[in-house]
């Protein structure tokens, strides 16, 4: 083997080591911070009725048929949770979210390397993703929204290779992850990311590739299909009026709530996070074409991110994680200007590369200063943290600064290369230090000193009688740790737990249905992490 490859694979095996190191530290470190919201509690309750019923097919949400949303997260969730025999912890159940997002990350090397050539423009991509701010968001919440992405581009990086290599197994494996798009959340990932790929591949490199490739292509939608279509064929079987009616509701869902503007999804400039100054320089594509060594993959890139903007934009239902696609292709995008800038002296570089690199420079040294004021101000003082981990964060952002100074003074040849890489040690320092305290004592507003809903099905000693209520939302079903059945003038239990947001007695406030119940014990809690309203639990028994 010559010198020269041998050197390249130890260079990758770097590559991959610092990939998984800092993957492993903006995926999984702040899994425990935030609460449920309202999709992840679906999820969880989805996940959690699962293993209890040991029916992995008909999914059910507090009882009731679950056709709003494909099942695939909701068995990942479930099989962690048989595998940790775990039901509970919200942090466990974000495992899988995580593990996914871990993964993709490897697969924008794969996908970029192979596009271009150039391990070093594959590894920065990657090391944007990891970090940018909106996908470790996402990829930390174990709802139904990073899942169609991720695999759809698992899927297209095998379909990728298989344009060069022409083998219909890799159009297979690429089919199989097509299949577990359409399997998490119907066809966003088809139109949020195939689609645009499939157009900008055939305007820069040639309809006669796609043409070449058919069979290929063909085999690929032809096994995401048959993949994708047992669980919905199954579901008509089961209940097919109630199926197709979910699906018409659904669909009207799109165009009628959450309404934003066209340009909304311009967002993602600055939920890029520390990548912000560099994912804006990328945009002005008059400026950042002419800062890369491969002009056609640049092109494609940019061309595929126009394209899922513009698809995104025309749906007139917009949130921010629903933008995720356009985080795919600014990494790729923001790859090769940092491959670019990594490589070039400062003597060399235009007043425009300077200026930017200055911009980042200055908001790297903000940050770390920003932090530890951060700490202080709405953590100390409220006494929400003690004096020993002010002075640690104090101390390591301290340190930081005072080497990316003294390396901005002293080497400023390489200060493109020293840029890309306090960008991104920056970004780990904060997902170790600082993003559990933004999510669960600002964000989140956690009261430490008292219980939430969520530590009844740890602390009861009433936990397994049947709950009802007439007033809930599904994060409570979630939090409660079981079902919460409607109360209706059927038959109840000698004995059940009532759940409500009023003072009861059995004199005043108490449903007509439980008339001639007496409350044996009461129980109060916070309802959720980001809610400061009061719950009440009143354990009840016919007299």
């Amino acid at each position: 083997m010559k010198l020269k490859e041998l050197l390249h694979q130890k260079e990758e095996k770097i590559y991959f080591l610092i990939l998984g190191i800092t993957s492993a530290i903006t995926f999984f470190s702040n899994l425990w911070t935030r609460g449920a919201d309202l999709m992840e509690s679906r999820n969880f309750i989805t996940s959690r009725e699962i293993v209890e019923s040991g029916n992995w097919l008909v999914t059910t949400l507090n009882g009731e048929y679950r056709f709003e949303k494909p099942p695939l997260p909701s068995w990942l969730t479930a099989g962690v949770m048989k595998i940790t025999g775990n039901l509970h912890d919200e942090w466990v159940l974000r495992l899988p979210s995580a593990l996914i997002a871990f993964i993709t990350v490897f697969y924008i090397y794969r996908f970029v390397k192979k596009l271009t050539g150039n391990i070093k423009t594959a590894f920065f991509s990657s090391i944007v993703f990891s970090t940018s701010f909106l996908v470790i968001k996402t990829a930390g919440e174990n709802t139904w929204d990073f899942y169609p992405y991720a695999f759809i581009f698992m899927a297209l990086t095998h379909l990728l290779e298989s344009f060069s290599k022409n083998r219909l197994f890799n159009c297979g494996i690429g089919g199989i992850f097509l299949g577990a798009s359409l399997l998490s959340k119907g066809p966003v990932g088809v139109y949020g990311m195939f689609l645009p790929f499939l157009i900008a591949y055939g305007v820069i490199y040639g309809l006669e590739t796609l043409k070449k490739n058919w069979t290929g292509i063909g085999v690929f939608i032809l096994v995401g299909i048959l993949t994708a279509s047992f669980w919905p064929a199954l579901m008509l079987i089961e209940n097919s009026e109630l199926f197709i009616s979910v699906l018409k509701k659904e669909s009207k869902t799109w165009s009628t709530i959450h309404k934003k503007p066209f340009y909304f999804y311009l967002n993602f400039i600055y939920l890029n996070g520390i990548w912000s100054f560099f994912t804006l320089a990328w945009i002005l594509k008059f400026w950042s074409n002419k800062r890369t060594r491969d002009r056609k993959s640049f092109d494609f890139i940019y061309l595929w991110h126009i394209l899922a903007f513009i698809l995104l934009s025309l749906i007139k239902m917009k949130k921010e994680r629903y933008g995720l696609p356009l985080y795919f292709t600014s990494s790729i995008g923001v790859g090769f200007l940092l491959s670019y800038y990594s490589e070039k002296s400062w003597d060399i570089l235009k007043k425009s590369g300077r200026f930017l690199l200055n911009i980042q420079g200055a908001l790297i040294a903000l940050v770390s200063l920003a932090i530890p004021v951060l700490f202080f101000i709405k953590g100390y003082l409220p006494k929400k943290i003690g004096l020993p981990y002010l002075i640690l964060v104090t101390l390591i952002f301290g340190i930081f600064f005072k080497i990316f100074i003294k390396d901005f003074l002293k080497n400023k040849v390489h200060y493109g290369k020293n840029i890309v890489f306090y960008s991104g040690i920056i970004m780990v320092l904060i997902s170790l230090t600082t993003i559990w305290f933004i999510e669960r004592d600002i964000r989140n507003k956690f009261e430490k000193d008292l219980k939430y809903l969520k530590n009844f099905k740890t602390e009861s000693q009433w936990e397994n009688l049947p709950v009802y209520g007439d007033d809930f939302a599904i994060w409570d079903v979630w939090n409660i740790g079981s079902q919460i059945k409607k109360l209706t003038n059927e038959k109840l239990p000698k004995k059940l737990i009532y759940f409500s947001k009023e003072e009861v007695s059995p004199d005043r406030n108490l449903p007509e249905a439980l008339q001639g119940y007496r409350v044996v014990e009461k129980k109060n809690y916070l309802r959720a992490l980001d809610s400061k309203k009061n719950i009440k639990l009143y354990n009840l028994e016919k007299e």
